[in-house]
């Protein structure tokens, strides 16, 4: 499964950038959501991680899911930046829309640290399954209260706070676990150990070794 963040240009375009601002990884300064597309489009977003890949341009979702169909699934992650609780459905539904115009509706996985997100898909299209990630704004809460709170089949962690008791926990509720970002093959192996059942990483030839390795 491949996974991409989602935000919102200021034209409510959804575009592919993990940042809230333009500055690390194109030539552009400022929120993402104060740009239009065709401001975006314009972007260097390839020369910051290879001269190879200059003139990389900001794709859209769209793209994203053209290239994945029939290819590989996708885990769609809608930032807490694109949330807009003042219009219905918000990001979630602008997503939504996009997955279904491109025939990826069974092959998509929507994930977000905004429990708000969450709902709002869950409003829209209920059948798309939706993964709960633990963040600031699940403080205080229990894997199982989260999931449960936005109807999520999926839990995801940062390594650093994932322990064996949210693994267990979560597969008692009948969720699966996921950890990111996980690059070392030591810890990929400690986490299959551990039950884990996906790991988000960099690099995933050494990921499919180290699944390969586990007893």
């Amino acid at each position: 499964m491949i996974e991409v963040d989602v935000a919102l240009s200021r034209d409510r375009e959804v575009v592919v950038i993990h940042d809230a601002t333009l500055e690390r990884t194109t030539d552009g300064t400022g929120p993402v959501a104060a740009r239009t597309l065709a401001e975006i489009r314009r972007l260097d977003a390839g020369s910051w991680f290879d001269a190879r890949v200059a003139d990389e341009r900001v794709p859209r979702l769209a793209e994203i899911l053209d290239l994945c169909r029939g290819r590989a699934p996708l885990n769609v992650e809608i930032k807490a930046e694109a949330v807009d609780e003042r219009v219905a459905g918000g990001a979630s539904e602008l997503v939504i829309r996009t997955v279904h115009d491109h025939r990826m509706a069974d092959a998509v996985l929507l994930s977000s640290f905004d429990p708000r997100a969450l709902l709002q898909a869950r409003q829209v299209d209920p059948d798309i399954p939706r993964a709960a990630l633990l963040g600031s704004r699940c403080a205080g809460r229990s894997p199982a209260e989260i999931l449960a709170s936005v109807g999520a089949v999926v839990f995801g962690s940062s390594v650093r706070r994932m322990t064996e008791g949210m693994v267990r926990e979560c597969h008692d509720h009948g969720a699966l676990v996921t950890v990111y970002t996980v690059n070392a093959p030591a810890r990929m192996r400690r986490l299959a150990a551990l039950g884990v059942d996906g790991v988000f990483s960099d690099f995933p030839g050494r990921l499919i070794a180290a699944r390969d390795a586990t007893p």
